[in-house]
Protein backbone atom coordinates (compact mmCIF):
# COMPACT_ATOMS: atom_id res chain seq x y z
CA UNK A 1 0.00 0.00 0.00
CA UNK A 2 1.45 3.03 -1.36
CA UNK A 3 2.03 5.99 1.42
CA UNK A 4 2.92 9.85 1.64
CA UNK A 5 6.99 10.33 1.57
CA UNK A 6 7.33 10.29 5.62
CA UNK A 7 9.76 13.60 6.83
CA UNK A 8 12.46 12.10 9.52
CA UNK A 9 14.24 14.35 11.90
CA UNK A 10 18.03 14.24 11.42
CA UNK A 11 20.31 12.68 13.73
CA UNK A 12 21.63 16.24 15.37
CA UNK A 13 18.70 17.67 17.05
CA UNK A 14 16.94 20.77 15.70
CA UNK A 15 14.85 23.59 17.27
CA UNK A 16 11.21 22.52 17.34
CA UNK A 17 7.61 23.83 17.75
CA UNK A 18 5.42 21.18 19.01
CA UNK A 19 1.77 21.51 18.87
CA UNK A 20 0.00 18.77 21.05
CA UNK A 21 -3.17 17.82 19.65
CA UNK A 22 -6.24 15.41 20.48
CA UNK A 23 -8.60 14.30 18.19
CA UNK A 24 -12.42 15.44 19.20
CA UNK A 25 -13.90 14.54 15.69
CA UNK A 26 -13.31 12.12 13.04
CA UNK A 27 -10.22 13.02 11.75
CA UNK A 28 -9.76 11.71 7.92
CA UNK A 29 -6.05 11.55 5.92
CA UNK A 30 -6.87 9.95 2.78
CA UNK A 31 -4.09 8.33 1.14
CA UNK A 32 -6.43 7.92 -2.37
CA UNK A 33 -6.78 4.44 -2.03
CA UNK A 34 -9.71 2.43 -1.23
CA UNK A 35 -10.51 -1.64 0.18
CA UNK A 36 -10.91 -3.97 -2.68
CA UNK A 37 -13.45 -6.22 -2.71
CA UNK A 38 -16.76 -6.90 -4.61
CA UNK A 39 -19.09 -8.05 -2.27
CA UNK A 40 -18.83 -4.94 0.20
CA UNK A 41 -18.70 -1.09 0.00
CA UNK A 42 -15.03 0.27 -0.95
CA UNK A 43 -13.54 2.12 1.76
CA UNK A 44 -11.26 5.30 1.53
CA UNK A 45 -8.08 4.81 3.77
CA UNK A 46 -6.34 6.60 6.04
CA UNK A 47 -2.52 7.39 5.76
CA UNK A 48 -0.35 4.18 7.89
CA UNK A 49 3.12 3.52 8.44
CA UNK A 50 3.62 0.11 8.88
CA UNK A 51 0.82 -0.53 11.94
CA UNK A 52 1.21 3.38 12.82
CA UNK A 53 -2.11 5.40 11.93
CA UNK A 54 -0.11 9.07 10.33
CA UNK A 55 -0.71 12.50 9.78
CA UNK A 56 1.52 13.60 7.45
CA UNK A 57 3.00 16.61 7.35
CA UNK A 58 2.61 17.40 4.03
CA UNK A 59 -0.90 18.52 4.63
CA UNK A 60 -0.61 19.46 7.52
CA UNK A 61 2.10 22.12 6.24
CA UNK A 62 -0.92 23.19 3.81
CA UNK A 63 -3.22 24.17 6.67
CA UNK A 64 -0.89 25.82 8.80
CA UNK A 65 0.73 27.73 6.00
CA UNK A 66 -3.44 28.71 4.23
CA UNK A 67 -4.10 29.46 8.05
CA UNK A 68 -0.42 32.21 8.52
CA UNK A 69 -1.42 33.89 5.41
CA UNK A 70 -4.78 34.10 6.29
CA UNK A 71 -3.73 35.63 10.01
CA UNK A 72 -0.89 37.93 8.06
CA UNK A 73 -3.45 39.81 4.95
CA UNK A 74 -6.06 40.33 8.21
CA UNK A 75 -2.62 42.10 10.24
CA UNK A 76 -1.88 43.79 7.11
CA UNK A 77 1.67 42.19 6.86
CA UNK A 78 1.10 40.10 3.72
CA UNK A 79 -0.43 40.00 0.71
CA UNK A 80 0.35 37.04 -1.20
CA UNK A 81 -2.70 34.97 -2.88
CA UNK A 82 -0.53 32.80 -4.83
CA UNK A 83 1.90 31.93 -2.02
CA UNK A 84 4.87 33.06 -4.23
CA UNK A 85 5.39 37.05 -3.55
CA UNK A 86 9.02 35.85 -2.26
CA UNK A 87 9.05 38.62 0.20
CA UNK A 88 6.39 37.96 2.87
CA UNK A 89 7.12 35.91 5.99
CA UNK A 90 5.26 33.07 5.08
CA UNK A 91 7.18 32.63 1.28
CA UNK A 92 10.56 33.08 3.93
CA UNK A 93 8.98 30.21 6.41
CA UNK A 94 7.81 27.73 3.77
CA UNK A 95 9.41 28.58 0.85
CA UNK A 96 7.98 29.64 -2.57
CA UNK A 97 8.48 29.28 -6.64
CA UNK A 98 8.18 31.56 -9.40
CA UNK A 99 8.61 31.84 -13.15
CA UNK A 100 11.99 33.60 -12.03
CA UNK A 101 13.54 31.35 -9.29
CA UNK A 102 12.15 30.58 -5.97
CA UNK A 103 13.75 29.89 -2.15
CA UNK A 104 13.56 26.70 -0.04
CA UNK A 105 11.39 26.33 3.06
CA UNK A 106 13.55 27.10 6.35
CA UNK A 107 11.19 25.01 8.60
CA UNK A 108 9.78 21.58 7.79
CA UNK A 109 6.79 19.53 9.05
CA UNK A 110 7.80 15.71 10.59
CA UNK A 111 4.60 13.59 10.01
CA UNK A 112 3.11 11.89 12.98
CA UNK A 113 1.91 8.97 14.37
CA UNK A 114 -0.99 8.91 16.24
CA UNK A 115 -0.64 7.20 19.85
CA UNK A 116 -3.50 5.55 21.83
CA UNK A 117 -5.74 5.57 17.67
CA UNK A 118 -9.14 4.08 17.20
CA UNK A 119 -10.60 4.44 13.76
CA UNK A 120 -14.52 3.03 12.45
CA UNK A 121 -16.01 3.48 9.38
CA UNK A 122 -18.15 5.97 8.64
CA UNK A 123 -21.10 5.79 5.49
CA UNK A 124 -21.69 8.83 3.65
CA UNK A 125 -24.22 9.45 0.38
CA UNK A 126 -23.08 12.21 -2.05
CA UNK A 127 -25.50 14.73 -3.09
CA UNK A 128 -25.84 15.97 -6.30
CA UNK A 129 -25.07 19.95 -6.52
CA UNK A 130 -27.58 20.31 -9.16
CA UNK A 131 -30.73 18.93 -7.17
CA UNK A 132 -29.66 19.04 -3.48
CA UNK A 133 -30.71 15.36 -3.46
CA UNK A 134 -28.71 12.24 -2.75
CA UNK A 135 -27.27 10.83 -6.32
CA UNK A 136 -28.31 6.81 -7.42
CA UNK A 137 -25.66 4.66 -6.07
CA UNK A 138 -23.39 7.00 -4.81
CA UNK A 139 -23.04 5.90 -0.93
CA UNK A 140 -19.52 5.79 -0.02
CA UNK A 141 -17.39 5.08 3.08
CA UNK A 142 -14.54 6.85 5.11
CA UNK A 143 -12.47 5.36 7.51
CA UNK A 144 -11.21 7.85 10.20
CA UNK A 145 -9.75 8.09 13.69
CA UNK A 146 -12.41 8.66 15.96
CA UNK A 147 -9.65 8.42 19.03
CA UNK A 148 -5.91 9.49 19.73
CA UNK A 149 -3.51 12.17 20.35
CA UNK A 150 -0.68 13.37 18.59
CA UNK A 151 2.09 16.27 17.68
CA UNK A 152 2.19 18.36 15.13
CA UNK A 153 6.20 19.36 14.68
CA UNK A 154 7.73 21.75 13.08
CA UNK A 155 11.50 21.82 12.08
CA UNK A 156 13.68 25.02 12.06
CA UNK A 157 16.33 24.02 9.09
CA UNK A 158 17.69 27.49 8.99
CA UNK A 159 20.04 29.22 11.69
CA UNK A 160 17.40 31.19 14.23
CA UNK A 161 15.98 34.39 13.25
CA UNK A 162 13.13 37.10 13.74
CA UNK A 163 11.10 34.90 11.46
CA UNK A 164 11.50 31.74 13.58
CA UNK A 165 10.43 33.92 16.52
CA UNK A 166 7.18 35.15 14.81
CA UNK A 167 6.51 31.76 13.73
CA UNK A 168 6.75 30.30 17.47
CA UNK A 169 4.40 33.31 17.71
CA UNK A 170 2.00 32.62 15.37
CA UNK A 171 1.89 29.23 15.94
CA UNK A 172 0.53 29.54 19.05
CA UNK A 173 -2.38 31.63 17.47
CA UNK A 174 -3.10 28.82 14.98
CA UNK A 175 -2.79 26.52 17.82
CA UNK A 176 -5.79 28.08 19.66
CA UNK A 177 -7.77 28.74 16.88
CA UNK A 178 -7.52 24.40 16.52
CA UNK A 179 -8.79 24.58 19.69
CA UNK A 180 -11.60 26.75 19.31
CA UNK A 181 -12.54 24.69 16.60
CA UNK A 182 -11.76 27.89 14.23
CA UNK A 183 -9.66 25.53 11.88
CA UNK A 184 -10.14 21.60 11.64
CA UNK A 185 -7.58 19.45 10.15
CA UNK A 186 -7.63 16.36 6.77
CA UNK A 187 -10.48 16.07 4.47
CA UNK A 188 -14.34 16.08 4.98
CA UNK A 189 -14.66 19.16 7.52
CA UNK A 190 -18.12 20.04 5.70
CA UNK A 191 -19.17 16.41 7.31
CA UNK A 192 -17.90 17.47 10.65
CA UNK A 193 -14.63 15.79 10.42
CA UNK A 194 -11.26 17.18 11.65
CA UNK A 195 -11.99 18.96 15.16
CA UNK A 196 -8.59 18.58 17.85
CA UNK A 197 -7.80 20.43 20.63
CA UNK A 198 -4.92 21.14 22.79
CA UNK A 199 -3.47 18.41 24.68
CA UNK A 200 -1.79 18.52 27.69
CA UNK A 201 2.10 19.34 27.33
CA UNK A 202 4.57 16.92 28.67
CA UNK A 203 6.62 18.27 31.20
CA UNK A 204 9.87 18.05 29.31
CA UNK A 205 10.74 19.33 25.69
CA UNK A 206 9.58 21.72 23.92
CA UNK A 207 6.19 23.83 25.07
CA UNK A 208 4.24 26.27 23.11
CA UNK A 209 4.61 30.04 23.65
CA UNK A 210 2.16 31.16 26.00
CA UNK A 211 -0.81 32.68 24.38
CA UNK A 212 -0.71 35.92 25.87
CA UNK A 213 2.71 36.26 24.95
CA UNK A 214 1.83 35.33 21.28
CA UNK A 215 -0.35 38.07 21.26
CA UNK A 216 2.31 40.96 22.36
CA UNK A 217 4.69 39.90 20.10
CA UNK A 218 2.40 40.23 17.17
CA UNK A 219 1.07 43.27 18.72
CA UNK A 220 4.48 44.72 19.42
CA UNK A 221 5.40 43.31 15.17
CA UNK A 222 2.13 45.17 13.65
CA UNK A 223 3.42 48.20 15.47
CA UNK A 224 6.80 48.27 14.61
CA UNK A 225 5.58 47.88 10.74
CA UNK A 226 3.26 50.92 10.67
CA UNK A 227 4.57 54.76 9.36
Amino acid sequence: MATDEVAIADPEPRATIVIPLRIVEPLHFGTGETTQSTTRPRVNLVVRMGQDLVIPGRSVRGILRSRLDYMLHTLGLADCPEQRCGVCLSCELFGFTSPTGGRRASVRILDSAVRDARTETLEHVAIDRFTGGAKDSALFTDEVIIEGTFDVVIERLDPPSDAWRLLEALVRLVAQDLHEGFVRLGGGASRGYGRVELAPEPAAGPRLMPLDQAQHTMSTFVGSRRP
